[in-house]
């Protein structure tokens, strides 16, 4: 509750906001978090549950900072004032704190600012805010000035502040900023988060996920080069994405023009995030790059005076392009899954020529999408492309010199079961299925204790014996408020894994930390490396039954 002028009133909302001795952070209201009191215009006349609002003044501790993306001027030390009617037009978030800050201004005259906790050191924000000054010039160079001329980072205490960004007000915790498991994850969040000021269309979850998520590649490839780009859409998006569909139950993957159905399935991330991104390096090799980045330059202006659905979404590619593109969104957007190839072809020679001969077959439906082919002879390297007709596609090419192997899809452009990326998670999916039927673990190696059950979950999920897992949960398990029936089928457990966001992307246990214990109920913290290479937490949550202790519930982040 909060009380103002002598009434109070009850916050609702999604993320709790904080007020504590380390400082005060509100959110704006909605999905995100518990705010301060709306004002209503009446007239021209901002109203406080009845009251007239002229001016709002904060008042913080001499030594603390205001981090927020309304204009507040700063009257006397600790004593700050705010238009009201700012509140009217825009939600945003209002954070005090012992901060040091720093800012940076962009070569398009953005300004950045970065609040850290002075625990840090300034060499710490200056960091930080020079990568996001980079991250902001490479993002305007490739679409356009951003819609905000300012961007603010702004340190939180705890993670459920965190995790998000509300146009240009990024909240990151302390495991963001510095983080011992993972040295590229900042980078390749604040990569991310910062794409989001360019989102192609509001509330489109997977358009906008998808795109800051390829945003990320693209940072990679304009600072590191095209190969660190290839490697990362191979490791971080391309490999994660094979490995959690061969595992998943047959059937839960669902289409992208569907991604709303995948709010507590296992397969969201995959999905909504790396599938949507594969979609757009898709994307770009069919209309090339002129045609790509000029209509994501484009792309805010043409859907202005039009509604932001995936048409005009389409659409604004096909006028830089200047062919349609249903045949290409149909195939990745209106279909789930992907494309499987197999490669044949014989080599002769006629005179002075070499002809090939060949056949592309596809073995899970048939895809339109431009496939690259490249004739390897020593180093040199001859590229073409093959424009499938059926699914079982011949050609005949002509070469002036004798190619030792033909290689199909080169420079990973495709998302595609026969890649790399996607054999070796299949065999992994197999590998990991013949475990189920294994016998559990000696109990010595876990103890009892709430510690020693987490890492039972955790070496059970990892080598795939769900039903062992089974027994570790208790008869009210929850995840996210949500019960689920207690049954010990396979198919019901996983039902369960899937409102574990990254349950079939956890190849590895780094740390396990009790973070409470209050009589018969405990919590672990738990730090897991991701297929991708990536760090995810969970907080378990456990519950004493008799001698046992037993997953009650958990929190991803």
């Amino acid at each position: 509750k909060l009380t103002c002028l002598g009434l109070q009133k009850e916050l609702s909302g999604g993320r709790p906001g904080l007020v504590s001795r380390e400082g005060v952070f509100i959110l704006f209201p909605g999905r995100h978090g518990k705010w301060y009191p709306r004002l209503v215009l009446q007239g021209k006349t901002p109203l406080l549950y009845g009251i007239e609002v002229n001016s709002l003044k904060l008042k913080v501790p001499k030594d603390w900072r205001i981090a927020s993306g309304f204009e507040i001027k700063e009257e006397a030390p600790g004593i700050f004032s705010l238009d009201p009617k700012q509140l009217l037009k825009w939600r945003d978030h209002i954070f005090a704190a012992p901060y040091i800050s720093v800012s940076r201004v962009t070569e398009g005259g953005e300004k950045v600012e970065v609040f850290l906790f002075e625990d840090h050191g300034i060499e710490l924000a200056e960091q930080v805010a020079q990568e996001m000054k980079d991250i902001l010039d490479v993002y305007t160079e490739l679409y356009g000035p951003p819609p905000r001329k300012r961007l603010i980072l702004a340190e939180v205490p705890t993670p459920e502040q965190a995790g998000y960004t509300w146009f240009g007000f990024i909240p990151m915790d302390r495991t963001g900023l510095e983080d011992p498991f993972d040295p590229e994850g900042r980078l390749n969040y604040l990569s991310h988060e910062i794409a989001h000021l360019w989102n192609p269309m509001p509330g489109g979850q997977w358009p906008n996920e998808g795109f800051a998520t390829y945003s990320q590649a693209l940072f990679i490839e304009k600072k590191r080069g095209r190969e660190a780009m290839r490697r990362y859409m191979s490791e971080r998006i391309r490999y994660p994405y094979f490995a959690a569909v061969a595992e998943a139950r047959p059937g839960s993957e669902r289409p992208l023009s569907e991604a709303d159905r995948l709010w507590k399935n296992e397969l969201r991330y995959p999905v909504v995030y790396l599938k949507a991104a594969s979609f757009f390096h898709i994307l770009r090799f069919v209309i090339g790059d002129d045609a790509f980045f000029s209509a994501w330059r484009d792309m805010r202006e043409f859907l202005k005076e039009k509604e932001a659905d995936l048409e005009n979404f389409k659409l604004c590619f096909e006028k830089h392009f200047g062919k349609p593109l249903g045949w290409l969104f149909e195939e990745w957007i209106e279909r789930p899954g992907a494309p499987e190839y197999s490669l044949e072809y014989e080599v002769e020679r006629r005179g002075e020529l070499f002809i090939v001969t060949g056949r592309l077959k596809q073995l899970r439906g048939f895809y339109r999408t431009p496939v690259e082919i490249a004739a390897i002879s020593g180093n040199r390297v001859e590229k073409r492309v093959i424009r499938p007709k059926s699914s079982d596609h011949r050609f005949t090419w002509r070469f002036n010199f004798k190619p030792e192997r033909i290689v199909l899809d080169p420079d990973g452009w495709l998302l595609r079961w026969d890649s790399p990326e996607g054999r070796k998670a299949t065999e992994r999916a197999k590998r990991r299925l013949s475990n189920y039927y294994l016998k559990p673990p000696p109990e010595e190696l876990f103890d009892n204790s709430p510690e020693g059950v987490a890492k039972r979950f955790f070496t059970d999920l990892i080598f795939g014996r769900y039903a062992d897992m089974a027994s570790l949960l208790a008869p009210d398990f929850k995840y996210e408020g949500e019960k689920i029936p207690d049954e010990d089928a396979r198919a019901d457990l996983m039902r369960r894994l899937a409102l574990i966001p990254y349950a079939g992307q956890v190849v590895k246990l780094l740390k396990v930390e009790r973070t409470s214990l209050k009589g018969d109920s405990s919590e672990v913290m738990c730090v897991v490396r991701l297929l991708n290479g990536g760090v995810a937490r969970h907080t378990l949550k456990l519950r004493k039954r008799g001698e046992r202790w037993l997953i009650k519930g958990g929190l991803w982040r």
